[in-house]
């Protein structure tokens, strides 16, 4: 199977420079805080187990002896987190390592035999994937209780279906995968990927057909446009809806339908779960559209059964107010002054 990776053209010299920078600085820290871990036994040979009751809870900070001060056994704080670090990082590092080894030759199995195996297997990764995690946590030590060993053996068998799903999937692909990378976006940076899949028409009971997929990431392309300077955000609207209650939906929807239906282009805010956005953002949110008009349909504004046609471009026309039955009579006035 070939891979063909193609990466945009680079972005500017001044940001990746920041980016290198973020990079060592992040890869510099995160060096220093391994090797003080990895060191910790012989940097405190007591392995943070010394107790000075005549140093007890000295601040942080308080002098170079105890940089982070010491708890109330007068035990030093910097010595129990690094060498208590070793126990964390060992649990992460053999968790991951046995889950990945665990899902992997799962995922090997299910899609090299496929058939029952295969369903087998990939309805057991479902039945895990629904079950809440700290249900399978108390379920897990209340058999087999506490302890370092059955902490990373819950680890493993906690992880390991992402990766058996990961290389399952794989199998779909045959020849070639690609994949279009940028440096502009940071670890976002897939626009697009996909590959052949020749076999998968035959695998869900079709005729054996030749086939390409492939997922573009939409916002990542719009993304990548505004890095580049290139997108292009069309013409802007002749007017914005400025809704600031959610009750008034299904009327204000009828007279964007009757001004749409007349020519008038409209935008509107959506509502969230949380209900319509402030009166301050709607209005901040038309003046960035740039649209010439906004259309206000306030609580006032609905018992008259009217809507208020503010100018946001031209402070010399007048603040009007329609009837939202005529919608088609006054439609055009939005965009003769546009």
């Amino acid at each position: 199977m070939n891979t063909v990776q193609t990466t945009v053209p680079a972005p500017a010299m001044r940001s990746m420079q920041w980016r290198s920078l973020e990079f060592i600085l992040g890869a510099l820290l995160t060096g220093v805080m391994l090797a003080l871990v990895l060191l910790s036994v012989w940097i405190f040979p007591d392995r943070g187990s010394l107790m000075d009751l005549s140093a007890r809870l000295t601040e942080p900070f308080a002098g170079w002896s105890h940089p982070l001060g010491t708890d109330p056994l007068g035990r030093d704080v910097l010595a129990r987190v690094l060498v208590g670090g070793r126990i964390s990082l060992m649990v992460g590092f053999l968790s991951v390592l046995g889950a990945s080894a665990l899902g992997i030759v799962i995922g090997l199995i299910a899609g090299y035999y496929r058939g029952f195996w295969d369903m087998l297997l990939m309805r057991c990764v479902d039945v895990q994937l629904a079950l809440p995690f700290i249900l399978v946590a108390l379920t897990f030590i209340s058999i087999l209780g506490g302890g370092l060993g059955n902490i990373i053996l819950f680890m493993m068998v906690s992880q390991w279906v992402q990766y058996a799903r990961l290389v399952r999937g794989m199998d779909y692909y045959n020849l070639t995968v690609f994949e279009f990378v940028t440096t502009k976006l940071g670890s976002q940076g897939t626009i697009c990927a996909g590959g052949r899949y020749d076999y998968l028409f035959e695998q869900v009971g079709g005729k054996p057909t030749p086939a390409v997929g492939w997922a573009i990431g939409m916002e990542r392309v719009l993304e990548l446009l505004k890095e580049q300077g290139t997108a292009d955000s069309g013409p802007a609207p002749d007017a914005y809806a400025i809704v600031p209650d959610a009750a008034f939906l299904s009327t204000v929807m009828v007279c964007l339908q009757a001004l749409r239906a007349q020519g008038v282009s409209v935008q509107m805010h959506a509502s969230s779960a949380e209900g319509m956005a402030s009166m301050k953002s709607q209005f901040k949110r038309a003046d960035a559209s740039g649209a010439a008009y906004a259309l206000v349909f306030g609580a006032d504004e609905m018992a008259q059964g009217q809507v208020t046609v503010k100018a946001l471009r031209d402070a010399g026309i007048a603040q009007l107010s329609h009837a939202l039955s005529c919608a088609a009579e006054w439609a055009k006035s939005l965009q003769s002054n546009a």
